[in-house]
């Protein structure tokens, strides 16, 4: 079974924190370091992402929102195309140039390289 794992993308101070606690009635508890007490932030003034359950190549979880770099063919590494991980009706899946794709559970060849909120120019240049 897939852990349930939410961060959320702090608007004011502009930092990205992992989710402690989920509220039902729409607020969360953030965590802001292991020395920082936990923080009580409503989610309609941010955004809040859902873990995919899967794992870049490098072991980094990709999360709802994160830009992924995507080598399609491991004998042409140097062809590598950019995708916004989103949610579509069948599960997560790609949204790119050249339109959405799903998102299978074993996929290869990803790597995590930013998110629309931190990184949005990558996305300029796709």
């Amino acid at each position: 079974m897939c852990q349930l794992k939410l961060r959320i993308w702090d608007i004011e101070n502009r930092k990205m924190l992992p989710v402690v606690q989920w509220n039902v009635g729409g607020s969360v508890y953030v965590s802001d370091g292991p020395e920082a007490p936990d923080r009580r932030i409503e989610t309609l003034d941010h955004h809040l992402m859902q873990w995919t359950g899967l794992k870049d190549g490098e072991n980094r979880d990709i999360y709802e929102n994160d830009v992924v770099e995507y080598t399609p063919n491991p004998y042409h590494p140097d062809k590598k195309e950019l995708y916004t991980v989103v949610w579509l009706r069948s599960g997560f899946g790609f949204d790119g140039k050249d339109g959405q794709h799903a998102l299978y559970l074993k996929e290869s060849g990803l790597k995590v390289i930013g998110s629309i909120h931190t990184s949005p120019d990558l996305l300029t240049n796709r």
